[in-house]
């Protein structure tokens, strides 16, 4: 399958601590963020939206705050990963920097915990 995605996606798994929760309207429960990139994220959870089906959500960055945008269901895995894939439409003007700083932040330290791995490795 060939990825067509204009934007690195970071797998965020890996960085649990810094996964950001999404809060779907009329649904006081967090769902997980499994990885995102700058236009889009998979959640982890619900399977009961459809393929573009457009949601307004509030994403919960840890030690920042929540930011309100507006996705596309455009995906939907309800065996392996269970949850859905979803492009974001709008995010208001004010949030738009925080949200770049925070997916090229969650890049870089995904990188630097590669390089550090590489170095333990290499160590043992």
């Amino acid at each position: 399958m060939i990825d067509q995605r204009k934007f690195k996606r970071t797998n965020i798994e890996v960085l649990a601590n810094l996964a950001p929760k999404v809060y779907f309207p009329g649904d006081p429960s967090p769902y997980q963020v499994l990885n995102l990139s700058f236009a889009g994220l998979f959640i982890k959870g619900p399977t009961n939206y459809k393929r573009g089906e457009f949601l307004d959500i509030e994403l919960e960055i840890p030690a920042i705050g929540r930011i309100p945008m507006s996705i596309e269901v455009v995906w939907i895995d309800s065996y392996e990963r269970k949850g859905i894939g979803v492009e974001i439409h709008e995010i208001p003007e004010e949030y738009k920097k925080i949200w770049a700083y925070f997916v090229k932040a969650c890049h870089a330290l995904l990188e630097a915990k590669e390089e550090y791995q590489k170095i333990q490795g290499k160590s043992e």
